[in-house]
């Protein structure tokens, strides 16, 4: 069955159709999973809601790029969804040095976990001051892209997305320190 007849028969209901685009594109769907996912459970349950989604959907697919890319992306946008969401619920119980590593190894705020009220306060601050290294920041330490991912998407250089999110990571620490609060933002302790 080729991906057009499989295509139109997704859009006709055919469970055939269904049943041979999973067979035929699972292992590529798993493979999108797993890289925000380390768990093959969850990489199930993430594709089965991908899947929802394309039966649902496929009647929008246009052609403008082969089946296997359009159903990666959808999978890829549902395992980073997940990924978010996760990492939403985690950040609450994480301190700061659990997601910030330094050259020189990993950040000690002497041995202490951060409040998640401090936490989230010192991420708003930075993001209200300074959005674009706050969004590289978030999408390397917290979403997992890499720098050269991190470029393409939002339009940069490589090396101004590791500067971005260098100076991000001192600006967060002196934040987190009380160093560098204007007065219309303070952290309480």
């Amino acid at each position: 069955m080729t991906d057009t007849e499989i295509i139109e028969g997704c859009i006709a209901g055919d469970a055939s159709a269904q049943r041979m685009l999973c067979k035929k594109y699972k292992t590529y769907m798993q493979a999108a999973c797993l890289r925000y996912v380390h768990n093959k459970y969850e990489a199930e349950d993430i594709i089965q809601e991908a899947l929802i989604s394309i039966f649902k959907d496929i009647h929008r697919f246009k052609g403008d790029c082969s089946l296997k890319v359009w159903l990666y992306q959808v999978t890829k946008n549902k395992a980073i969804n997940h990924y978010n969401r996760e990492k939403r619920e985690s950040m609450q119980h994480m301190a700061i040095e659990d997601y910030i590593t330094v050259e020189k190894g990993r950040f000690s705020f002497e041995d202490k976990f951060l409040a998640a009220d401090q936490l989230k306060k010192a991420m708003k601050i930075l993001q209200d001051t300074c959005p674009k290294q706050y969004t590289n920041f978030r999408l390397y330490f917290i979403e997992g892209m890499e720098h050269k991912e991190i470029a393409e998407d939002i339009g940069i250089s490589e090396g101004t997305s590791k500067s971005n999110t260098a100076r991000a990571v001192a600006r967060l620490m002196r934040i987190l320190r009380g160093f560098d609060i204007s007065s219309q933002y303070k952290v309480s302790a």
